[in-house]
């Protein structure tokens, strides 16, 4: 039994070959809060937060650039995902 096949956390946790139900946890940041985030993520890379440039960046890195935690950052970029902000590619987030 594949559970997140049409699980509505399945971008954030991305298991595709989970064999046990997940506890299907909510996410805790807004649509609004994700989408403040990226504009404050691109001011700071960029210097415009209107600005983005199709780069990628690890999760790592966006904490550091942000001066956040990396469990603060993935919640974000998970939030980012899940409300169509942004994208994965090559496993990082797209700024």
């Amino acid at each position: 039994m594949k559970t997140c096949k049409n699980c509505k956390y399945f971008t954030t946790c991305g298991d595709a070959n989970r064999t046990t139900p997940c506890a299907g946890r909510e996410e805790k940041v807004t649509f609004s809060q994700a989408k403040e985030f990226y504009r404050d993520l691109c001011g700071t890379v960029y210097g415009d937060s209107g600005k983005n440039c199709v780069g990628i960046m690890s999760v790592e890195l966006i904490a550091d650039y942000m001066k956040i935690s990396v469990e603060k950052a993935t919640e974000f970029c998970n939030a980012m995902i899940k409300y169509g902000i942004t994208e994965k590619s090559c496993g990082m987030i797209v700024v």
